[in-house]
């Protein structure tokens, strides 16, 4: 790519119908006696570094067939527009993720080779009158959705 910045692509991937991670994240919020939070969604996000095909079609398999599981996830090429305060959660630079690395491995078999670096985020977005608190999104993201040695943590509170 001789000077030329590589593409980021990205793909989001929620559950369908029932959201087990999210109900059990809504859970320890009520048993940290926080009140004021309605919901709670999870996703996984993959930011895929290189060229992939100019046609949404080499996209479009890469979320359906390889990211997700289509009888019981969807993805989205682009994020998804927040309903409520984001956190993402992320591995910090030099930690080994493992499903980037699996991810990448799985491109190569499927001949997609022009990808040089896979990054991986679990998101959740907070719904309720106490969502838009930083405070509290921080609060929740410590003792709920990170470890501060290996991960590292961006939030938007909405």
């Amino acid at each position: 790519m001789s000077g030329n910045m590589e593409k980021e692509y990205f793909f989001e991937i929620s559950p369908k119908g029932n959201d087990a991670r999210g109900q059990e994240i809504e859970e320890g919020i009520r048993d940290l006696g926080i009140n004021g939070i309605d919901s709670v969604a999870s996703s996984r996000i993959f930011y895929l570094y290189g060229e992939l095909d100019d046609s949404r079609k080499e996209r479009d398999i890469i979320g359906k067939e390889l990211l997700s599981d289509p009888l019981c996830e969807s993805y989205s090429l682009v994020p998804l527009t927040p309903s409520g305060s984001e956190i993402k959660v992320f591995f910090r630079e030099g930690v080994l993720d493992i499903e980037s690395v699996r991810v990448r491995e799985a491109l190569h078999i499927m001949g997609i080779d022009s990808i040089r670096k896979v990054r991986t985020a679990r998101k959740y977005t907070i719904k309720g009158a106490k969502a838009s608190d930083i405070g509290t999104c921080g609060f929740i993201a410590e003792k709920l959705l990170y470890n501060k040695v290996i991960e590292e943590v961006s939030i938007d509170a909405g």
